[in-house]
């Protein structure tokens, strides 16, 4: 998929199960998934400058990795129209929702109002 920023987007990035069982919960956006060769794991932000507690997080993911951990990054493809994307945007940009797609949902934000912005 080729990545778009218009009246219409389409964009891709590396995140958790968990966090695609969320968007998923956006019936009106469009999730595709895709496995990376890879084991790579979401980091939660909390432990990220621990290495002690990051190499223990990593540990346990990988001792789950033939079992498909929750943690697992997969690319996901999102395709949408921006109205759509605000209401995901009221769901998922509050102390409330899962961390990990406020984050993305926050960065996929940033990406489409720098198209819409007028070039000068």
């Amino acid at each position: 998929m080729q990545e778009y920023f218009g009246d219409v987007y389409a964009t891709t990035y590396m995140r958790s199960f968990v966090e695609l069982a969320q968007a998923q919960r956006h019936r009106t956006l469009n999730y595709k998934l895709k496995f990376s060769n890879i084991n790579n794991y979401f980091i939660p932000p909390i432990i990220k400058d621990d290495p002690n507690l990051v190499d223990e997080w990593l540990c346990d993911c990988d001792k789950q990795k033939n079992k498909f951990p929750q943690g697992l990054l997969v690319k996901i493809e999102e395709q949408g129209t921006y109205p759509n994307f605000i209401l995901k945007m009221q769901e998922r940009l509050c102390s409330c929702a899962q961390l990990e797609i406020a984050m993305q949902t926050k960065a996929t934000y940033k990406i489409i109002e720098a198209f819409k912005s007028p070039k000068g």
